[in-house]
Protein backbone atom coordinates (compact mmCIF):
# COMPACT_ATOMS: atom_id res chain seq x y z
CA UNK A 1 0.00 0.00 0.00
CA UNK A 2 1.14 3.50 0.09
CA UNK A 3 1.65 3.54 3.70
CA UNK A 4 3.64 0.64 3.28
CA UNK A 5 6.02 2.72 0.68
CA UNK A 6 6.47 5.62 2.83
CA UNK A 7 3.69 7.49 1.07
CA UNK A 8 1.59 8.71 3.94
CA UNK A 9 4.12 10.97 5.65
CA UNK A 10 5.15 13.27 2.58
CA UNK A 11 1.78 14.05 2.17
CA UNK A 12 1.03 14.95 5.66
CA UNK A 13 4.19 17.44 5.47
CA UNK A 14 2.54 18.73 2.79
CA UNK A 15 -0.36 20.00 4.47
CA UNK A 16 1.93 22.09 6.63
CA UNK A 17 3.55 25.73 5.25
CA UNK A 18 3.14 24.74 2.07
CA UNK A 19 1.18 27.20 -0.20
CA UNK A 20 -2.73 26.94 -0.70
CA UNK A 21 -2.63 24.91 -3.92
CA UNK A 22 -0.44 22.23 -2.63
CA UNK A 23 -2.61 21.67 0.86
CA UNK A 24 -5.38 21.06 -1.46
CA UNK A 25 -3.56 19.44 -3.42
CA UNK A 26 -2.23 16.74 -0.57
CA UNK A 27 -5.24 16.59 1.64
CA UNK A 28 -7.58 15.78 -0.89
CA UNK A 29 -4.93 12.93 -1.50
CA UNK A 30 -5.25 11.97 1.98
CA UNK A 31 -8.86 11.89 1.55
CA UNK A 32 -8.33 9.39 -0.74
CA UNK A 33 -5.74 7.68 1.14
CA UNK A 34 -8.01 7.46 3.52
CA UNK A 35 -11.20 5.09 2.27
CA UNK A 36 -8.12 2.35 2.88
CA UNK A 37 -8.25 0.97 5.98
CA UNK A 38 -4.64 0.41 6.15
CA UNK A 39 -3.74 4.39 4.99
CA UNK A 40 -6.64 5.09 7.08
CA UNK A 41 -4.97 3.70 10.09
CA UNK A 42 -1.23 5.09 8.87
CA UNK A 43 -2.80 8.90 8.47
CA UNK A 44 -3.90 8.70 12.20
CA UNK A 45 -1.10 7.59 13.63
CA UNK A 46 1.78 9.21 11.62
CA UNK A 47 4.16 10.31 14.14
CA UNK A 48 6.82 12.38 12.42
CA UNK A 49 10.10 14.75 13.00
CA UNK A 50 9.53 17.50 9.84
CA UNK A 51 13.19 18.06 9.44
CA UNK A 52 15.06 14.96 10.18
CA UNK A 53 18.65 16.68 7.99
CA UNK A 54 17.70 20.02 10.07
CA UNK A 55 21.46 19.32 12.01
CA UNK A 56 23.40 18.96 8.59
CA UNK A 57 22.87 22.87 8.06
CA UNK A 58 25.55 25.03 8.46
CA UNK A 59 25.18 28.50 10.23
CA UNK A 60 25.53 29.94 6.86
CA UNK A 61 22.43 28.94 5.42
CA UNK A 62 20.17 28.60 8.50
CA UNK A 63 19.47 32.19 8.12
CA UNK A 64 18.13 31.90 4.72
CA UNK A 65 15.36 29.11 5.46
CA UNK A 66 11.97 30.55 4.96
CA UNK A 67 9.56 31.06 8.42
CA UNK A 68 7.54 28.40 8.05
CA UNK A 69 10.06 26.00 7.60
CA UNK A 70 10.56 25.50 11.89
CA UNK A 71 7.62 24.03 12.89
CA UNK A 72 6.93 22.33 15.74
CA UNK A 73 5.32 18.35 15.01
CA UNK A 74 2.08 17.20 15.66
CA UNK A 75 2.25 15.55 19.03
CA UNK A 76 -1.06 12.74 17.19
CA UNK A 77 0.15 12.19 13.67
CA UNK A 78 -1.33 13.45 10.69
CA UNK A 79 -5.13 13.78 11.82
CA UNK A 80 -4.09 17.29 13.35
CA UNK A 81 -2.97 18.77 10.47
CA UNK A 82 -5.92 18.15 8.63
CA UNK A 83 -7.95 19.67 11.43
CA UNK A 84 -5.90 22.43 11.04
CA UNK A 85 -6.77 22.89 7.03
CA UNK A 86 -10.13 22.92 8.09
CA UNK A 87 -10.02 26.00 9.87
CA UNK A 88 -8.43 27.52 6.62
CA UNK A 89 -10.48 30.71 5.06
CA UNK A 90 -9.50 28.83 1.94
CA UNK A 91 -13.21 27.20 1.00
CA UNK A 92 -11.40 24.39 -1.28
CA UNK A 93 -8.93 23.22 1.52
CA UNK A 94 -11.88 23.22 4.11
CA UNK A 95 -13.93 21.06 2.05
CA UNK A 96 -11.00 18.70 0.99
CA UNK A 97 -10.01 18.56 4.86
CA UNK A 98 -13.75 18.12 5.82
CA UNK A 99 -13.78 14.87 3.74
CA UNK A 100 -10.88 13.72 4.70
CA UNK A 101 -12.15 13.46 7.90
CA UNK A 102 -15.06 12.14 7.20
CA UNK A 103 -12.85 9.24 5.44
CA UNK A 104 -10.85 9.00 8.56
CA UNK A 105 -13.32 9.50 11.55
CA UNK A 106 -14.57 5.77 10.27
CA UNK A 107 -11.77 4.14 12.33
CA UNK A 108 -12.07 4.24 16.16
CA UNK A 109 -8.56 5.16 16.54
CA UNK A 110 -9.41 8.29 14.71
CA UNK A 111 -12.02 8.98 16.26
CA UNK A 112 -10.83 9.23 19.35
CA UNK A 113 -7.88 11.90 18.04
CA UNK A 114 -10.56 13.74 16.54
CA UNK A 115 -12.15 14.02 19.74
CA UNK A 116 -9.74 14.68 21.84
CA UNK A 117 -8.78 17.83 19.45
CA UNK A 118 -11.82 19.58 19.21
CA UNK A 119 -13.20 18.74 15.99
CA UNK A 120 -16.29 18.10 16.80
CA UNK A 121 -16.90 21.70 17.46
CA UNK A 122 -15.28 22.52 14.57
CA UNK A 123 -17.48 20.20 12.41
CA UNK A 124 -20.27 21.19 14.14
CA UNK A 125 -19.26 24.64 13.29
CA UNK A 126 -18.86 23.73 9.73
CA UNK A 127 -22.22 21.63 9.15
CA UNK A 128 -23.45 25.08 9.67
CA UNK A 129 -21.50 26.37 6.24
CA UNK A 130 -23.37 27.93 3.53
CA UNK A 131 -20.99 25.79 0.87
CA UNK A 132 -22.87 22.52 0.24
CA UNK A 133 -19.78 20.41 0.16
CA UNK A 134 -17.90 21.13 3.35
CA UNK A 135 -21.64 21.04 5.44
CA UNK A 136 -22.37 17.83 3.24
CA UNK A 137 -19.39 16.20 4.26
CA UNK A 138 -19.02 17.66 8.24
CA UNK A 139 -21.96 16.20 8.73
CA UNK A 140 -21.27 12.62 7.48
CA UNK A 141 -17.78 13.10 9.83
CA UNK A 142 -20.55 13.84 12.94
CA UNK A 143 -22.41 11.06 11.69
CA UNK A 144 -19.54 8.55 11.75
CA UNK A 145 -18.27 10.23 15.05
CA UNK A 146 -21.86 9.17 16.91
CA UNK A 147 -23.20 12.58 16.81
CA UNK A 148 -26.76 13.91 14.96
CA UNK A 149 -27.07 16.89 12.52
CA UNK A 150 -29.57 18.85 11.92
CA UNK A 151 -30.45 17.10 8.61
Amino acid sequence: TIAEKGGIKPLIRLTIGSTEAVRVESVAALANLAVNDDNEIAIGECKYILFPSIKNLSTSNIYNLPFHIIIFPYADGGLEPILDCARSRNQELVSQACRALRNLSVCSNNRKIILENDGVDLLEQLANSSHDRIRAQAERALTNLGFQTGK
